[in-house]
């Protein structure tokens, strides 16, 4: 094969030896690599079933792929849809990645579309109080609510799907509805799944329910059929489409649940704890799948979820809203929880004791708000001036053994810690 573009060719080989280290790692390089280089929509429609074939593996073997036959099956697919993406590259291709700047630009002023907005909005509810909150949901971006069961999540979610009034503030969809509250108009563009999923309604299949809420949506003929073969191929539910919902486990009943609202293209999607239903590696897969699908140029969407998975939530979300006993202790961009708090945090594990640690980092003592063993692990808190970076170096120089290490200065986890409220 003659490579017209060496470069392509390097990288292609990069996500080859990545499938070789990890099926799922080299699949979301190579899902990349078809965007990066214009894969067309053949072998795109490609890629999607080999995803569904390997998350279908996932989930039959405890979120592993055991058999060593289907791996290399796998891997030696996914190489042959790189060398299709590879030849089928051509200069307009080129040309269309020279000018993706220009989409990234169109995605931006997607962004900026606001699909709701909230001031100063309260609901008393028997013994608890949701207190005043503001905040607004753009298209394009992901708001992750946490926080410890019963302090309003589910509460909030409600406010936002239309299921729950307010008692004080005001709030408005913008995209849907700008001239006031027309409910019929504002839940056409809004699909909500609440934490108890119920049993679809009695058709042929689940495939024929999910026709019917498409239809129900005003998406009839090709369009209907086009969309939920889609997304039941995308979600990995061929297979499983004509189980008995009793039979089905909790993650596959989200993703059917999940499957039903996507193939009309919402604006705004709803999820209350949806990952409690996962397997560690389906979750990653879910998130990656919704933060493809929220960057959508064609259909971008606004998506809200809560969740108690901290740091896999919030490594694809935009913002984060912190609820304590129905207040916002946080309610900002992911990226600026360090600023807010001033202060950086780190966890990690080593061989050595917490007093051995601390002699070590004697140098940096004026930067060490506070050392102390949680959980197992070990939390450091620091100034800003003390990097992950800075950090690990020092440890490494003096011959320390380190397990496990985590930058949390951007998470809300040190909301839950209370060090700093």
């Amino acid at each position: 094969m003659t490579v017209k573009y060496p470069v392509i060719n390097d990288e292609a080989n990069e996500v080859v030896n990545s499938l070789q280290l990890d099926v799922v790692q080299g699949y979301a390089g190579l899902i990349r690599f078809g965007e990066k280089y214009k894969a067309n929509s053949k072998i795109q429609a490609k890629i999607i079933l080999l995803g569904s074939e390997i998350s279908e593996a996932l989930s039959e073997n405890g979120g592993l792929i055991l058999l060593d036959t289907s791996k290399l099956e796998y891997i030696s697919q996914a190489t042959k849809l790189l060398f299709e993406i590879v030849d089928t590259f051509d200069e307009t291709a080129m040309n269309d990645y020279k000018i993706e700047k220009v989409r990234l630009s169109f995605i931006d002023k997607a962004k900026s579309a606001s699909v709701y907005q909230c001031k100063n909005i309260t609901r008393k509810l028997d013994n608890f109080f949701i207190h005043p909150i503001s905040f607004e949901l753009k298209l394009g971006e992901i708001t992750s609510v946490v926080g410890q069961n019963g302090n309003g999540k589910s509460t909030l979610l409600k406010i936002i799907a239309g299921e729950l009034g307010i008692d004080e503030g005001s709030h408005i969809y913008p995209t849907f509805s700008p001239n006031g509250l027309n409910w019929i108009k504002i839940k056409q563009q809004i699909a909500y799944i609440p934490q108890d999923i119920r049993e679809p309604a009695k058709f042929n299949s689940k495939r024929d329910y999910i026709h019917f809420t498409v239809g129900a949506k005003g998406i009839t003929g090709k369009e209907n059929i086009e969309n939920v073969e889609y997304i039941i191929a995308r979600l990995g539910l061929k297979k499983y489409q004509d189980y008995p919902w009793g039979k089905l486990s909790g993650g596959y009943k989200l993703r059917f649940e999940l499957a039903r609202q996507l193939a009309w293209n919402p604006q705004l999607l709803i999820m209350d704890e949806p990952l409690a239903h996962l397997d560690i590696k389906t979750q990653q897969l879910f998130l990656d799948d919704l933060r493809k699908l929220t960057d959508s140029l064609k259909f971008p969407m606004s998506v809200i979820l809560s969740s108690q998975n901290l740091y896999d939530i919030e490594s694809v979300s935009d913002n984060v809203i912190f609820l304590n006993q129905g207040k916002a202790v946080y309610n900002g961009s992911v990226g600026a929880i360090s600023n807010t708090i001033g202060y950086n945090s780190f966890l990690f594990k080593t061989t050595c004791s917490l007093t051995e640690l601390k002699n070590i980092l004697t140098p940096l003592a004026k930067h060490i708000k506070e050392i102390r063993a949680d959980h197992g692990e070990l939390m450091l808190i620091t100034s800003q001036l003390i990097t992950g970076k800075v950090l690990l170096n020092k440890m490494i120089e003096s011959d320390v053994a380190i397990t496990y290490f985590r930058d949390t200065s951007n998470s809300s986890r040190i909301f839950f810690e209370n060090e700093i409220v």
